[in-house]
């Protein structure tokens, strides 16, 4: 008996160290391609190429020719690491290599560009970017998007992200807003336009022209969302003494150079400028804020890479904000308090209006 259970170990010992993978053939990869991505003529590679990825496993990359459409894409054998095991599974790059074969079919006018991010040998992660500054802009954009969802009814792996065009500067604040990581689309197939993040960007960051076409009951609307996190006052014991009901922040710990301006005035601030590009003299020294105080810089992250990022200024040394994202100008409710002596904090209304 002892010797049963001892053998029982050590096989799933041997189990545990090989890891669940599974063999696949030549055959898998038809199946696969035909009950995945649904195209009927095509041929398959009689043998896989074997690439070494970034973590040390050897996948195997079978070549597919789509016979009908021209278009040479990979389905390969993923070799990674999960659950205390090696495991498998098969992928592809077809709609991305579709997409870069028919671009300049499908975005007819549509205002659309792509980047791809070549992975471990896959034109993987195509992503389509639309820039908007406007409305009526963002409108097309949704548009395009929805567009080149319907033409591949649904199924296609290709990433989706709405920018907003920020004074000519296609930065990435609103990413999150309108943008999908997943493969799917958020809000795109949506029959009606979802403005709120547009909007509540605009206030966020008091950008007149934004605001300037909001009617007053949308900046109502906007302003008393339930998701929105308003700015307020506190002391040293974390009690609420002010709240400051038009401003906004873009979470519980953070707030940006813009609504931060407006509070430094009704706080009675030496502020010098407007909410956009200003001074403040505060304890001997002078501090500056600017949308225009942007740059690129190599941050030591472990990523060869640059980054675009906002900064101010102190006694005109350059310090880079501390934030969420590199690419929005805001400051953590921490450094404020170093600053100025201003507890802040931002509640979330949705908490408050169930707690109340």
């Amino acid at each position: 008996m002892k010797k049963v259970f001892r053998c029982l170990i050590i096989i799933g010992l041997i189990v545990i160290a090989c890891g669940c993978t599974k063999n696949y053939k030549r055959n898998d990869i038809i199946n696969y391609v035909k009950n995945n991505i649904g195209i009927k003529n095509f041929s398959v590679s009689k043998k896989y190429v074997i690439k070494e990825d970034s973590d040390g496993y050897k996948d195997k990359y079978w070549a597919v020719y789509d016979e009908d459409n021209g278009v040479v894409f990979y389905v390969k054998d993923d070799f990674y690491y999960s659950a205390e095991t090696t495991q498998n599974n098969l992928e592809d790059d077809y709609y991305d290599n579709y997409y870069i074969k028919y671009e300049s079919k499908i975005n007819v006018n549509r205002n659309l560009s792509y980047e791809k991010i070549v992975s471990d040998g896959m034109d993987k992660n195509v992503t389509l970017n639309c820039f908007y500054k406007n409305k009526k802009e963002l409108d097309k954009c949704f548009d395009s998007m929805k567009y080149v969802y319907r033409y591949f009814n649904g199924k296609s792996g290709l990433y989706y992200r709405i920018k907003y065009n920020f004074d000519g500067r296609k930065e990435d604040a609103p990413v999150s807003y309108y943008a999908d990581y997943s493969g799917n689309t958020y809000k795109i197939t949506n029959e009606d336009t979802d403005y709120y993040k547009y909007y509540h960007y605009g206030l966020m960051f008091d950008v007149d022209s934004i605001i300037s076409e909001m009617t007053k009951t949308e900046y109502k609307e906007v302003l008393n969302n339930s998701d929105n996190f308003k700015a307020v006052k506190i002391d040293s014991n974390n009690n609420t003494i002010k709240e400051y009901d038009s401003i906004l922040c873009p979470n519980s710990y953070s707030i940006s150079y813009n609504a931060l301006y407006k509070i430094l005035k009704e706080e009675g601030y030496n502020v010098v400028g407007d909410s956009h590009n200003y001074k403040v003299y505060y304890n001997n020294s002078v501090y500056e804020f600017s949308d225009d105080f942007l740059e690129y810089i190599n941050r030591d992250n472990g990523l060869d890479e640059n980054y675009n990022t906002y900064y101010y200024k102190k006694d005109g040394v350059t310090y880079y904000a501390y934030h969420l994202h590199d690419w929005e100008r805001i400051l953590g409710n921490d450094d404020v308090k170093k600053m100025f002596d201003l507890q802040l904090n931002c509640e979330w209304q949705k908490k408050r209006i169930n707690e109340n």
